[in-house]
């Protein structure tokens, strides 16, 4: 009884995770091949995901290549347009499920995302349809939120419709 009441007294506070300043290169790339009103978009999408969450980096791919890396990338030439997708992403796309990676330094599949730095914590793939996936970087260790996590969801389908919509010729 004792204990009990003890842990009772005890405040429990959640561990909080600092920042981890980024390294590699800031960059924005855009594939030549979309349009101005889609390239506005994914700007949109990832100015929103700074302004409301922990996010440091973006990159969508579509249709098997890198239609646009934003933020942070990896000090190599591997990043924008040289930057490929792995089999990770390829199973987000066939699943049609993301996939939230809190901790990725711990994670071995981290070696598949060459494209981005070191110092990226954490991770989030989300599929855009059958054809595209979108990653976005923390710079915190389990830096989204369960919301974080609906809104890059969200966000996910309207981008997904703008860059079908724009294959398609619309």
């Amino acid at each position: 009884s004792c204990v009990l009441t003890g842990l009772q007294w005890s405040s429990i506070k959640a561990r909080v995770y600092p920042k981890v300043e980024q390294g590699g290169l800031e960059i924005e790339y855009f594939d030549e091949s979309l349009s101005r009103q889609v390239r506005e978009e994914i700007q949109w999408c990832y100015d929103a995901l700074i302004d409301s969450s922990s996010t440091c980096g973006l990159v969508v791919f579509h249709k098997g290549k890198c239609a646009a890396q934003l933020g942070f990338a990896a000090d190599d030439s591997s990043y924008g347009s040289q930057a490929t997708m792995g089999p990770m992403c390829k199973t987000m796309i066939e699943r049609d499920k993301g996939n939230y990676i809190p901790n990725l330094k711990v994670y071995p599949g981290r070696i598949e995302f060459t494209y981005l730095p070191d110092t990226v914590q954490a991770l989030i793939m989300q599929p855009l349809g059958d054809e595209g996936v979108m990653l976005v970087c923390s710079d915190t260790q389990r830096g989204f939120t369960k919301v974080d996590q609906s809104w890059i969801s969200t966000i996910s389908e309207k981008l997904d419709v703008s860059l079908s919509s724009s294959s398609d010729g619309e």
